[in-house]
């Protein structure tokens, strides 16, 4: 399986430039991992708005002799610039907010379904 992995964004494709958004680095046995690249981006300056998703594959795991290794699911988790918008904009108090889920509040949901 893929091992170190570097995920990168862009708001427009094609591109030449892509953003790294985060690396993870993948554990060998799991039937699935989550990589939150989210505490990455609140402290990047112009967060991570992007559209499209690139993921880079750096090393896999020597588990076996095949040199292929495929990747079956790929989820990724946002929401979208005016959702954002609207919730700074509305006078709300931050108690009263949508909670974005958890990293742990994801994992529940794959394993329950």
């Amino acid at each position: 399986g893929f091992r170190h992995l570097q995920i990168l964004g862009s708001s427009k494709y094609p591109t030449e430039v892509w953003r790294l958004l985060g690396e993870a680095e993948s554990n060998a046995t799991a039937p699935y991992e989550l990589f939150d690249v989210g505490e990455r981006c609140r402290r990047q300056a112009e967060s991570c708005w992007v559209r499209y998703i690139k993921v880079r594959v750096l090393s896999h795991h020597q588990m076996e002799d095949n040199s292929f290794c495929a990747l079956t699911r790929f989820q990724a988790f946002g929401s979208t610039q005016m959702t954002y918008i609207a919730e700074e904009s509305s006078g709300e108090d931050a108690v009263d907010r949508r909670v974005e889920p958890s990293v742990a509040d994801v994992a529940a949901w794959h394993d329950e379904a």
